[in-house]
């Protein structure tokens, strides 16, 4: 019951979609709710009901009720700069305007006055605390000095108190929003490295798999020409020790840093062509790039040379017997353009619609995982990865460079 009030009161908008955004909306229409009670009390503790302005409290309750419906609304951010306007204005305009001033009496606003800043700090930012202060205390100083005619030093001292808060409120209001940035980036880095490992663990699966049964055939192939071909033979096995020597590099992938901060795509796409080349003794691989691309960096997560060796592989088991894949790098609105084309006869129509799809499928064979994960691994890096609607297989990744790089 209790819980099921209080989410009608200050729960959650639906109507919200950010988790933080909510929690926002929900603290906005909280602390309307809680001023409520305190408005009464200060009225009425401020003798601003001495001269039977009874309406002046249900005006007061009702203007802060309706502002609280409407934080309930989507257009909570719009309600929060107004309840901070609100705070900053009307206290000091209605005391000044209805109670009895002697000067001992100035110092009554201060509560209104750190609620005024509190909230500023808490819901805009610290510059809107600084001309809540300047505000303030230019409307006591109108008011006092020339509506009432009070000498300056019978109010210095509010005057030094709102500095001090507004520079209280500032240092509070940055640090929070320093540790706020801390938790988010945070969150963010735990995310991403959860998202890895979701994406190493079916790369495990899939690659460690493929691999292990590419050098079990092999292996097998190597014995049956051990007596009768040689060259052959050894070369089977060099081939496994290839295999054997990728699946080492992918297992030993999390050794390295999380990311890359100034990876060069040029030299990890040759790096991971000559590799696979190696591997796949039947796979030709010409890489070409733009001088720009050749200057460019990026900041790379430690799975992205897996996209290069699954495409790769993928050609050299479905483009032919002895595919050439061509790889054009150069450098489009401030993003690595990487085209990667294959001669071989292209994937039929009716399987490019769910290529990258988890449980996507080429020729009947499990195959399509690979490319999944590659577009997720890319996407990881705030890049795109497509299959362009052309006969031939051709593969077109974007990866965003680092600003200014590579564009002179």
């Amino acid at each position: 019951m209790l819980y099921n009030i209080y989410n009608i009161l200050v729960g959650p908008n639906p109507e919200i979609e950010e988790v933080r955004e909510r929690r926002f909306a929900s603290l906005l229409s909280a602390f309307l709710l809680s001023i409520i009670p305190f408005a009464t009390l200060t009225i009425i503790f401020g003798d601003l009901l001495s001269n039977n302005n009874e309406l002046l409290l249900l005006s007061v309750n009702s203007i802060i009720f309706l502002i609280y419906l409407m934080s309930r609304t989507r257009y909570y951010k719009f309600i929060a700069a107004m309840t901070v306007a609100l705070l900053t204005f009307a206290p000091l305009l209605i005391w000044f305007s209805v109670a009895n001033w002697l000067p001992q009496d100035i110092a009554r606003p201060m509560p209104w006055i750190i609620v005024a800043l509190g909230a500023g700090a808490f819901f805009s930012d610290e510059r809107i605390v600084l001309i809540q202060a300047a505000v303030i205390s230019s409307i006591m100083v109108f008011v006092a000095s020339i509506i009432r005619g009070f000498p300056l030093y019978e109010y210095d001292n509010q005057l030094l108190t709102i500095l001090i808060l507004s520079g209280f409120f500032i240092l509070s209001s940055r640090m929070i929003r320093l540790y706020m940035l801390e938790i988010e980036n945070q969150s963010t880095e735990l995310a991403n490295q959860n998202r890895e490992l979701e994406i190493y663990t079916r790369l495990l699966r899939h690659d460690l798999s493929n691999d292990l049964q590419a050098i079990l055939n092999f292996m097998e192939l190597s014995k049956l020409f051990l007596a009768v071909n040689f060259e052959a033979a050894e070369e089977n096995l060099d081939q496994s020790m290839n295999l054997g020597l990728r699946m080492q590099k992918l297992l030993h992938v999390f050794r390295l840093p999380m990311t890359q901060p100034n990876t060069n795509l040029v030299k990890d796409i040759q790096r991971v062509a000559i590799e696979s080349e190696k591997t796949h003794g039947n796979l030709k691989i010409e890489v070409s790039w733009t001088s720009d691309a050749e200057r460019a960096t990026t900041t790379a997560s430690r799975l992205l040379p897996i996209v290069w060796t699954n495409i790769f592989r993928n050609a050299s088991q479905h483009a032919g017997e002895s595919p050439l894949v061509s790889v054009d790098i150069s450098i489009v609105n401030q993003n690595y353009h990487i085209v990667i084309r294959d001669d071989g006869p292209g994937i039929p129509s009716d399987k490019r619609e769910n290529l990258f799809k988890k449980d996507g499928i080429i020729e009947g064979q499990d195959k399509g995982i690979g490319l999944y994960l590659s577009r997720l691994i890319v996407e990881s890096n705030s890049g795109t990865l497509d299959l362009l609607n052309t006969p031939e297989t051709q593969f077109v990744i974007k990866i965003p460079t680092h600003p200014n790089e590579g564009h002179g």
